[in-house]
């Protein structure tokens, strides 16, 4: 692995941020929507001390799946993190 991707695993987004990546692909997504599948469990982002979301590469690749089983195969919540549990 490069330098640069390992750079770009390593960094840690806001939930703006996040929302901004996901955007072009997931037009509806929002941070509260983000929010609810944190609350269900299929990501949980590191917290700041002050009680902020970063949200790792990995987290973003999670809901990323999570909103293509949603729209793609209309799967519920728990099997989508089922899935996301096995994997």
């Amino acid at each position: 692995m490069s330098s640069t991707s390992r750079d770009i695993r390593d960094h840690r987004y806001t939930i703006s941020a996040v929302c901004a990546e996901l955007q072009s692909e997931f037009p509806e997504v929002s941070a509260s929507q983000i929010r609810y599948y944190e609350r269900e469990g299929l990501v949980i982002p590191m917290r700041t001390g002050s009680n902020y979301r970063k949200f790792s590469y990995e987290d973003i690749e999670r809901l990323r799946f999570a909103l293509r089983a949603k729209r793609d195969y209309f799967w519920p919540l728990g099997k989508i993190r089922q899935v996301l549990d096995d994997m």
